[in-house]
């Protein structure tokens, strides 16, 4: 009898002992499973702007006959508002054939400018009908404090774009040239156009999670300001994201869009207006 119960105790120490090695096993390979479940739901700030590929497909719509043709970079007089050619000149980044369309009744426009307020003395952006003839808004601006590409807005309280219209826009910036003690201007126009969502596009944006999904929903729609806008206050809001400033760096340099030259110049921000 006595042999027996030391039998029994001997299982049970042994029985409790696998059970300890079972235990402290699972307990290790436990978070070794759930890590990539862990890196997946955790990684959206970071790891999800991998790889970002946005192509931008333009409406190959046509710009109206009447007035100035559109010109993407700054033309003016006495050497392009003393032009330095370390710099790309005055450039729109908005404006041209492929890039008019917005949905936005107040949108936004976005410019590079070589000329920081130690050089140039003022601005000017001006928006008007088709035919340049009335104005819709003209509001002076203060120089960037450093060259760079910086945007203009239409505020909320001035006049709303309609739908199916076409308008014209222009920025003037005044320097003073080395020969002379009268301003000169650097100038660029342009055109934009407010379209209404087709119902697939409401439907694309409203199933959009993330707001590069909604950026890419844009460019596949031809719609450039919105594509352009939200990916620059994307670049704003995240200055360190290098995945985000390179989707921007391909972006300029897609073959629809044209703007190499001024792909790498910083992004400054709102060009200020001179009143405030």
């Amino acid at each position: 009898m006595a042999g027996t119960k030391s039998q029994s105790r001997s299982k049970l120490k042994l029985l409790l002992a696998t059970v300890s090695v079972l235990s402290s096993t699972f307990s290790y390979l436990s978070p070794v499973l759930a890590e990539p479940e862990q890196k997946v739901t955790s990684s959206y700030n970071t790891s999800s702007y991998k790889q970002i590929q946005i192509h931008f497909i333009p409406a190959n719509s046509d710009l109206p006959n009447r007035g100035t043709p559109p010109a993407k970079h700054g033309t003016g007089s006495r050497g392009d508002c003393s032009y330095n050619q370390e710099f790309p000149p005055l450039t729109s980044l908005t404006g041209g054939r492929n890039l008019q369309l917005t949905l936005n009744e107040h949108p936004t426009f976005w410019f590079y400018v070589p000329y920081s307020s130690e050089h140039a003395t003022s601005g000017q952006f001006s928006l008007q009908d088709q035919d340049g003839e009335n104005d819709i808004y003209r509001v002076d601006v203060q120089p960037p404090p450093q060259p760079g590409i910086v945007s203009i807005s239409l505020p909320s309280t001035e006049t709303s774009l309609e739908v199916d219209k076409t308008y014209r826009w222009n920025l003037e910036i005044n320097c003073h040239t080395s020969d002379s003690s009268e301003p000169t201007a650097a100038a660029v126009t342009g055109i934009v156009k407010r379209i209404s969502p087709s119902g697939e596009l409401q439907q694309q944006l409203n199933a959009a999670k993330t707001p590069i999904e909604r950026i890419t929903v844009y460019a596949r729609h031809h719609i450039w300001h919105e594509t352009l806008n939200e990916l620059a206050q994307l670049r704003l809001r995240k200055p360190q994201a290098s995945t985000l400033e390179n989707a921007w760096v391909e972006l300029l340099k897609d073959e629809h869009v044209g703007l190499e030259n001024i792909a790498n110049e910083p992004i400054i921000g709102t060009l200020e207006n001179s009143s405030q």
